[in-house]
């Protein structure tokens, strides 16, 4: 789980307030079939948690994202990335990997 298991009790605090800022994204992407061509970018106010956000995961590997789309190196914006834009399947990608880390310290 790329080092989770350490994470202090702050950053896991973190990680559930970004996923009730994450979450309130997912209503838009309701009833749309199964198309996914609307982008969706954060509100300023959540571009600036992100931003902070991004850097940490970055640089810690909390909870991959990402490499499943292709080589962030070439493209930071793959998943959520650096831009704070993404379409559903990179939203609840993220999602679902935040889930299982949460699920693996709770069970772990």
């Amino acid at each position: 789980m790329m080092g989770v298991e350490s994470l202090p009790k702050g950053q896991i605090t973190d990680i559930g307030e970004l996923l009730k800022i994450l979450e309130g994204y997912v209503p838009q992407l309701m009833h749309k079939g199964t198309k996914d061509s609307q982008l969706l970018s954060f509100r300023d106010e959540h571009k600036k948690i992100w931003d902070k956000f991004y850097e940490l995961n970055r640089n810690e590997e909390l909870i991959p994202d990402g490499r499943f789309f292709g080589d962030i190196q070439s493209n930071p914006n793959y998943g959520i990335g650096k831009d704070g834009a993404f379409y559903g399947v990179e939203l609840l990608h993220f999602l679902g990997n935040c889930y299982k880390i949460i699920a693996h310290l709770l069970n772990g």
